[in-house]
């Protein structure tokens, strides 16, 4: 968990590299609750809880990477149907420069 931790404390982090982290760890199981903390996980399950923190608090700034999540147009409704925010789901289209 080290080199994911040191990405997201990064002040370079954008939101969607922030976004990417997210999903590879799995982080909508802790925010839904499908997943709880316990003796073995505490590591990863406080780190889906500071993106989940942070990136709901639009911390991490618009930059280059774009983060298209896998999911489709069903999904995304059962997840605003969920409550869950759309900022830990929505396509993020990168800056260019």
């Amino acid at each position: 968990m080290e080199f994911p931790i040191a990405i997201a404390n990064n002040q370079y982090c954008d939101k969607g590299t922030a976004l990417t982290l997210f999903w590879l760890a799995g982080g909508l199981s802790v925010f839904t609750g499908e997943n709880k903390r316990n003796e073995h996980n505490g590591e990863w399950f406080d780190f889906c809880e500071t993106l989940i923190d942070r990136l709901t608090k639009n911390v991490y700034p618009e930059g280059p990477v774009d983060f298209d999540p896998p999911i489709n147009k069903v999904t995304a409704y059962k997840y605003r149907k969920a409550g869950i925010p759309a900022t830990l789901y929505e396509k993020v289209e990168g800056k260019k420069s």
